[in-house]
């Protein structure tokens, strides 16, 4: 159930974006992004609840929201490319094993943080 209308939520995202200011959203964002990776390592690691990871995407969601605002990208653009990636992916993994599909996004991180490998 929602407390706010569109219009609310939309009024209260404008004002927000125009009293902080795109420094402090970005920043907010980037805290936001932390806090919801460090809720879902608790989650692998020490047991923490999946409510924690709930509640920590809905800060994400809701800081990507006012990022939209701001920069007034095209964003649905942006979602829409990498959407046909995704679907690319899933089609040549559809007949992958569970453990190619671990080895595969294993590779694929380190690759993002190691600048790839062999």
């Amino acid at each position: 159930m929602n407390t706010f209308t569109d219009e609310e939520l939309a009024e209260i995202r404008r004002k927000n974006v125009q009293i902080n200011g795109k420094v402090w959203h970005l920043m907010k964002l980037a805290e936001e992004c932390a806090e919801l990776n460090r809720a879902i390592i608790g989650y692998f690691t020490k047991g923490d609840s999946e409510s924690h990871i709930v509640a920590e995407a809905a800060d994400v969601e809701i800081a990507l929201e006012n990022l939209r605002l701001i920069y007034s990208l095209g964003v649905d653009e942006a979602k829409d490319a990498k959407f046909k990636r995704i679907a690319a992916r899933i089609k040549e993994q559809e007949d992958l094993t569970d453990r190619d599909h671990i080895v595969d996004f294993l590779r694929r991180l380190v690759n993002d943080f190691s600048g790839g490998i062999p």
